[in-house]
């Protein structure tokens, strides 16, 4: 992988001075850097950008946003839409760069939509870094049933044998 940039939409009417958003990263689960701080307000939809080029080749990276706030005066907080991690691969084959994996985050099944390898063997992946399923993908399109996961975030790894590509995603409670 050459290069690795989350990006999202977000609106945000924060307590200036008070309250605060973070966008943070980490390597080891336990210690945290701060990538942006968001504060006050942003009454628009805007698209936020940005680069992990210092993380590519670390086998563990986490992203998160941390609310902190204080009891006083409440506002809307932070509005968060269309969370994607794009990334690009030089020497890769096709199996890296031609499909897509939607919705994210998803409730019931996922589609995996624009695979145009003979086959390849899936892998869904917990957050404790178990393998909770595997199947075979074919065809242009294919749906994957989730009602037996949790709620909680995932990664996807296709494999062809050769080559292996990796998308996080997001599985919500089915519940609500």
């Amino acid at each position: 992988m050459t290069a690795a940039n989350p990006s999202f939409w977000t609106k945000y009417e924060l307590e200036t001075n008070y309250d605060y958003m973070y966008l943070e990263i980490t390597t080891n689960g336990m210690s945290w850097t701060i990538l942006e701080t968001f504060n006050g307000n942003q009454n628009s939809w805007t698209q936020k950008f940005y680069d992990l080029e210092d993380y590519l080749g670390i086998s563990y990276v986490q992203l998160r946003f941390r609310f902190k706030s204080d009891n006083y005066v409440t506002e809307e907080g932070m509005f968060i839409d269309d969370i994607e991690i794009t990334s690009t691969y030089v020497g890769i084959p096709d199996l890296a760069i031609n499909w897509k994996l939607y919705p994210n985050p998803v409730q019931e099944k996922l589609i995996i939509e624009g695979f145009e390898g003979s086959s390849a063997e899936y892998f869904i992946i917990n957050s404790a870094g178990k393998t909770v399923k595997t199947g075979l993908i074919s065809g242009n399109k294919t749906t994957i049933n989730l009602f037996d996961l949790s709620a909680g975030t995932y990664i996807f790894r296709l494999s062809d044998g050769q080559s292996k590509t990796e998308q996080v995603f997001i599985v919500n409670d089915m519940k609500q």
